[in-house]
């Protein structure tokens, strides 16, 4: 099964700093053991690499079905992506949950997405 033309989506939810993956990106991955962060300040992207092992000295993430949400999805919580993420795109609302639709390269156990590309999808709830 080919999921080469499909898009992967995350959620970046900036007041809980949260990293939402979804279940279909985790499977276009290749449903790895272990998976890695990558932020390209320079590129505005961030990346989600399949590992199959966890390397020592890196932050990698154990992904399991027990780890996974009751919606299927797969999520961390990274204040320092968030400040790194922040810092690229300084305009980003702290009270928002943001999407990215990014692509996955399989040949290099990867998917990529373009934060240029955030659009909100949960507004904060008003103070009164």
């Amino acid at each position: 099964m080919s999921f080469e033309n499909d898009l992967a989506t995350i959620s970046l939810d900036l007041k809980k700093y949260r990293i939402r993956i979804y279940k279909t990106t985790i499977h276009q991955l290749g449903d790895p053991k272990y998976i890695q962060l990558l932020i390209n300040p320079e590129k505005m992207s961030v990346a989600i690499r399949a590992v199959e092992t966890a390397i020592h000295n890196d932050q990698t993430h154990r992904v399991t079905r027990h780890s996974m949400a009751p919606d299927n999805s797969y999520e961390l919580y990274s204040q320092s992506l968030m400040h790194s993420i922040r810092e690229i795109i300084p305009e980003l609302d702290d009270g928002f949950t943001y999407r990215a639709s990014g692509q996955v390269i399989p040949i290099h156990h990867i998917a990529v997405f373009d934060l240029k590309s955030l659009f909100p999808v949960e507004q904060p709830r008003g103070d009164s």
